[in-house]
């Protein structure tokens, strides 16, 4: 997958060239909004020979990388509650916003584990410092993710964490 920015409507000429020379087979959204991600998103799927994958790194949802949409809790937020059905419920709603993006693979939720207070890119992002809590809680996620026909992707390995 190739990274791609839709804070313009401006189509990238490395990722086209990517594209269109190198076939490759998805591309990874960062900073934009919903509205100039869609338009390059479809551009980019009519250049291309095959199907684009598309993805994002939206652990709390969509609205981690675009603008003016619904921000789900963060993940420390999630495993406060303690409850892995609101885990599934939120996973599966952010698996719906997904898709109703064209976003077909989500790259959460992180399963790094908390270890280091002082870690300055884990923190609420990580849903705790138990690896049984964090690998049920972030299970939940997924499934919420899958069942709404999202492809989910825990992260990080070796990680920002443990």
């Amino acid at each position: 997958m190739v990274p791609a920015w839709s804070k313009t409507n401006t189509i990238d000429p490395i990722v086209l060239s990517a594209i269109e020379k190198q076939e490759v087979g998805g591309i990874i959204f960062f900073q934009g909004s919903p509205y100039t991600q869609a338009y390059q998103q479809n551009f980019y799927q009519q250049s291309s020979k095959l199907p684009l994958l598309i993805g994002i790194d939206g652990e709390w949802g969509l609205a981690m990388r675009l603008t003016n949409l619904k921000k789900f809790p963060f993940q420390m937020t999630l495993a406060a509650s303690k409850d892995p059905n609101f885990c599934y419920n939120v996973g599966y709603a952010i698996g719906l916003q997904c898709k109703l993006m064209g976003v077909m693979i989500n790259f959460a939720p992180d399963v790094d584990v908390n270890t280091n207070p002082d870690n300055p890119i884990i923190g609420f992002r990580s849903l705790g410092d138990n690896p049984e809590t964090i690998s049920l809680l972030a299970k939940q996620i997924s499934q919420g993710m899958e069942d709404a026909g999202i492809y989910s992707c825990a992260k990080h390995f070796p990680g920002h964490g443990n």
